[in-house]
């Protein structure tokens, strides 16, 4: 349902549950309040000149609960058996008339409600007990659907879309639509498929309803119709999305199918192809890469981890030299910016900061890709690509054929040849040297990433490993000592380098801390290295 406009609501901070929007008047103001502990929190504004009152906190969910006999219909309007998530009347009320009209309604109810004997909020009276100036800070998080969520509703027996022969079998229909320009009508089309962010932005417009307004109005009034028959339909309540121990406590799909949308198995970034087709002397300055599109639909939480705006191929809004339907971000930044999560690099950065592999990552300095970390991906020399063609089929086959090239797993290191235990003494005075569990701990590293297939692409030595403590030093089997680099004490002539205590401890407790091992403890000395007997007195 497209807003009227008559409802001029102002976002103050924060997203707001589509609830909060039948509250408003037109001109008020509205903000994600809260009480302390609670999600549901929301203030009211009415649009008056010299207020003599602060805004009213609106605790959604105990109205939602309280009513006896009563529904949601109670305070919001419906439309065709669906609500239509606006406080019934409020768009016909002037704004000079809004305080009045909540008075009436909002206290109104309170007051019928204690004279039948039944619990009731505050009276007409009470002002400070709904107006406050300095609401507590709200518990309210964002919700998204993430893949288990999606493939829990794709598959419910309860959620059917419409006719077959309008959809060609496919629930999709049920919650994704499109507008038929023509008609003005929400019809379903494979473009329907795509997130509904796509259409519904984040502020409400004339003709389109925000992101919040859509999301609630489908969601909500869903969960509702199927209440009746099916108590599990999904939340009803603003906490039932919004509080974080409900997200927390959401049962998640261990293993969800991946969700076929038409897209190819393995494909080669097509920027630099569209570049190609239109002009034949067009060269990238390096190999093409091709992209493992099945092995990332059941890695990423959504298609939106990298289709952040349509489900359309990366290169038609990120062209080589940049347009503005990608705001000039030219491909290669698109692919290669750190700083996105959108980004490959970006996206590959954000995984080594996973518990398994930051104890390791997280210390080795930034520093730009060298020609070994680019040929990991780009395989695809340009002249072979034109050579066989540059159609879609061909492209998919040899897309294919590179990704099945790729390293499975890492070649698992020789324990044999690794150092058992090191004695760590070269500063030892007060404390026995510490014997460092050398090989336990490779082997340990190497079993926290066997599975991930990324760091198998990228440490296609076992000597890679050894670069988490020498950090500075090439991979070999054989790397310099600590004390090569690190003096004792700590010298001012390398100011930016740790000395050798610093070094050991700055090296092994920020490991443990990035890996979440809570023991040695950083405080638990002697765990580490026994503290040597003091010396009979002569």
């Amino acid at each position: 349902m497209p807003e009227t406009g008559t409802v001029r609501g102002r976002i103050v901070a924060g997203a707001v549950a589509l609830w909060a929007v039948l509250l408003l008047l037109p001109g008020a103001g509205l903000s994600a309040g809260a009480a302390s502990g609670r999600p549901d929190g929301l203030s009211i504004t009415l649009p008056v000149k010299h207020p003599e009152m602060p805004g009213t906190w609106f605790p959604h969910d105990l109205h939602t609960r309280a009513p006896k006999g009563r529904d949601c219909a109670a305070c919001h309007q419906e439309k065709d058996g669906r609500l239509v998530f606006r406080f019934q009347g409020s768009a016909e009320v002037p704004p000079d008339q809004g305080m009045a009209f909540f008075h009436d309604r909002c206290a109104g109810c309170h007051r019928d409600l204690a004279g039948q004997g039944e619990k009731a909020g505050p009276q007409t009276a009470d002002c400070r007990a709904c107006h406050t100036d300095s609401p507590p800070p709200s518990t309210r998080a964002a919700f998204g659907m993430d893949r288990s969520l999606h493939f829990r509703h794709l598959s419910s027996a309860n959620i059917r879309g419409k006719s077959p022969a309008e959809t060609g079998g496919t629930h999709c229909s049920a919650c994704h639509h499109v507008q038929d320009p023509a008609t003005k009508k929400l019809v379903y089309t494979e473009k329907a498929r795509e997130s509904c962010r796509n259409c519904h932005p984040e502020k409400p417009g004339p003709e389109k309803r925000s992101f919040s307004q859509a999301a609630h109005a489908g969601c909500v009034n869903c969960h509702l119709a199927q209440k009746a028959g099916n108590p599990k339909s999904g939340p009803r309540e603003c906490a039932g999305c919004h509080d974080p121990a409900a997200q927390a406590a959401l049962p998640a799909v261990p293993d969800v199918p991946r969700l076929l949308a038409g897209q190819p198995d393995a494909v080669v970034v097509s920027g630099w192809i569209a570049a190609m087709n239109e002009d034949v002397k067009a060269r990238p300055g390096m190999n093409l890469a091709a992209f493992d599109h099945k092995a990332h639909d059941t890695s990423v939480p959504s298609c939106r981890a990298c289709h952040h705006a349509t489900l359309d191929p990366c290169g038609k809004c990120h062209t080589v030299a940049g347009a503005r339907e990608g705001d000039f971000i030219r491909l290669d930044q698109a692919m290669h910016t750190r700083s996105s999560r959108t980004a490959c690099v970006g996206c590959h950065r954000e995984a080594a900061r996973s518990p398994a592999c930051a104890g390791c990552h997280a210390q080795m300095p930034e520093k730009s890709l060298g020609k070994e970390d680019c040929s990991r991906c780009h395989t695809l020399a340009p002249d072979a690509l034109r050579a066989m063609g540059l159609d879609p089929e061909s492209l998919a086959v040899t897309a294919a054929a590179s990704v099945e090239g790729l390293p499975r797993a890492m070649v698992p290191p020789d324990a044999a040849s690794i150092p058992d235990v090191v004695d760590i003494g070269a500063l030892s005075d007060e404390y026995e040297p510490a014997k460092f569990p050398h090989r336990k701990i490779v082997l340990a590293l190497f079993d926290k990433a066997r599975a991930n297939r990324l760091a198998a692409v990228f440490h296609r030595e076992p000597v890679t490993f050894c670069a988490g403590c020498h950090h500075h030093s090439e991979p070999s089997p054989t790397p310099p000592r600590c004390g090569s680099c690190h003096g004792k004490p700590f010298s001012g002539l390398t100011p930016g380098r740790l000395g050798l205590k610093g070094a050991y401890h700055v090296q092994c407790i920020t490991c443990h801390q990035e890996m979440g091992i809570e023991k040695p403890a950083a405080t638990a000395c002697v765990e580490c290295h026994a503290k040597k007997a003091r010396l009979s007195a002569r």
